[in-house]
């Protein structure tokens, strides 16, 4: 039995949980329904503290130590070193953990969620600690990032890089086809720069009897709904709630322009309840929606352009049958399965390589 210490962030109680914690929660429910792995995970999440600066820095430095103390502490006892981190892990959590997997002589694999590890290393980082990551990196068995593009964009950077793409498993229902289509579906954090103004502009062009629901953290004002008679923010819904809350609409509008998208797991899981996806050409968004295989595709910050395609969905029946059961089809390919089992593969290539 291969021993496993796999590190990342887990949903805890009073915090946001975004797609970096479902994404890690639903890697770890599929290693432990594999017999061939023995899991120990070590939560990096830290709790939202309503405190003064400084306290909060006490809090969280104490809360560092006692990560990297549980790393040092089970590495010895494990096979591989797992650590899962988006880009600011990379700078932060990483180079302790690389030291402490090569003082162990543990191999290290890591995965980097989101969809900007190219713009994070070339645009943000000094040169200085550019070199010194990359050159870690490089020394490690595999990198592990989200999309085929984002993997060909790094490969200037790293020649170990590979992919190993989000998933979800939601469970597939019978959802009859609506009479009408007229339930669009806004599901993320409520900001700019996740297309919420664009949102709002295209619902003021729906017909009467449509309307677009709006679901998701607010980081902006409400009184942004203000004036717009067709469009709800109904809050935020639990992740087990996810499923149900998508299967009462018709359509998933996705208008990103965030700079840190990846494989957004909200346009996963609407594939695989069967909603289309009216999403931006975006980063590597087109990776997931295909236009008019299993939803539209419209150019970033256009509400135009957005809103002539929910009229398009609206009034084009056999289309949206069409990508119905395209989206069904393409959210199977990112069932946990289908996307972690390579996994298996490469581990034991690799443990082969340290033995």
């Amino acid at each position: 039995m291969t021993k496993l210490l796999v590190i990342g962030p887990l949903p805890i109680s009073g915090d946001k949980v975004g797609g970096t914690k479902v994404n890690f929660s639903n890697f770890i429910q599929w290693l432990d329904n594999k017999p061939q792995f023995e899991t120990l995970v070590i939560n990096t999440s830290r709790p939202l503290l309503k405190k003064a600066t400084f306290q909060r820095h006490i809090v969280n430095r104490v809360y560092g130590i006692n990560i990297i103390s549980k790393i040092a502490l089970f590495a010895q006892k494990s096979d591989f070193i797992v650590l899962n981190v988006s880009v600011n892990g990379l700078t932060t959590l990483f180079p302790k953990v690389y030291r402490i997997s090569k003082f162990f002589k543990k191999p290290l694999i890591v995965r980097v969620f989101g969809g900007d590890f190219d713009t994070y290393i070339e645009d943000r980082l000094s040169s200085e600690r550019r070199i010194k990551l990359l050159q870690m990196l490089q020394q490690l068995p595999v990198v592990f990032l989200q999309t085929r593009s984002l993997c060909k964009r790094a490969g200037s950077l790293l020649s170990n890089i590979e992919q190993l793409s989000n998933s979800r498993d939601i469970q597939r229902t019978a959802r009859p086809l609506p009479e009408q289509l007229n339930r669009f579906l806004f599901f993320s954090e409520v900001k700019p720069s996740k297309g919420i103004f664009e949102a709002l502009k295209a619902s003021d062009t729906l017909p009467s009897n449509c309307r677009l629901d709006i679901y998701g953290q607010l980081n902006i004002n409400s009184s942004i709904f203000d004036n717009h008679s067709k469009a709800y923010y109904c809050g935020i819904v639990p992740s087990t709630r996810t499923a149900s809350i998508m299967s009462e609409y018709d359509a998933l509008i996705f208008p990103s322009y965030f700079s840190g998208e990846g494989i957004p797991g909200t346009i996963l899981e609407a594939l695989q309840v069967g909603l289309p996806v009216i999403a931006t050409n975006w980063r590597d968004i087109p990776e997931v929606v295909s236009h008019e295989i299993n939803g539209l595709i419209v150019p970033p910050k256009d509400w135009k352009a957005l809103s002539t395609a929910m009229n398009k969905l609206v009034k084009d029946r056999v289309l949206y049958k069409n990508l119905v059961t395209g989206a069904l089809r393409s959210g199977d390919e990112y069932r946990s399965e289908k996307c972690f089992s390579p996994l298996i593969h490469r581990l034991s290539s690799i443990q082969s390589n340290y033995n």
